[in-house]
């Protein structure tokens, strides 16, 4: 069984440069599952479709019929708890991970500053702008 998102349904249905690998997939391992989210994200997809009249309306509901019949009795609830303590658990190790690699008393929000301030172009990384920040803190409480 292989679990699927919204874009590997989408793929199989819709013809892209992606389908022939989809396909691939399903002939490899035909058992998809996926959240409940998947048939009300592929209603999104279909209209979409339908509003750039890449297909039409009864194009999309057989699309729909027959992705749903694929995935019969292989759909289930995701818990909304489980999904957002996944995030924070991320987030938090994504933070420390980053934070890990700064310059001393820096921290994301210094380094989502920097960021910003490199988009704006004048060549220097943000590690730099780091560094020359730092420089000046320390030459400052010297």
């Amino acid at each position: 069984m292989i679990v699927v998102d919204i874009n590997t349904i989408a793929y199989l249905y819709l013809p892209t440069e992606h389908t022939y690998d989809v396909v691939s997939l399903l002939l490899k391992d035909p058992l998809w599952a996926a959240p409940l989210l998947w048939r009300s994200e592929f209603r999104n997809v279909l209209a979409l479709y339908i509003r750039k009249n890449m297909i039409d309306l009864n194009t999309a509901i057989a699309m729909q019929a027959q992705a749903e019949r694929q995935m019969t009795d292989h759909e289930y609830n995701v818990s909304s708890m489980v999904v957002l303590n996944e995030i924070g658990i991320i987030s938090q190790l994504s933070r420390a991970k980053l934070e890990s690699r700064l310059n001393d008393g820096l921290t994301q929000h210094h380094f989502g500053a920097l960021n910003h301030l490199v988009r704006l172009g004048d060549g220097r990384t943000p590690l730099e702008m780091a560094r020359a920040s730092q420089q000046r803190h320390q030459q400052h409480h010297a």
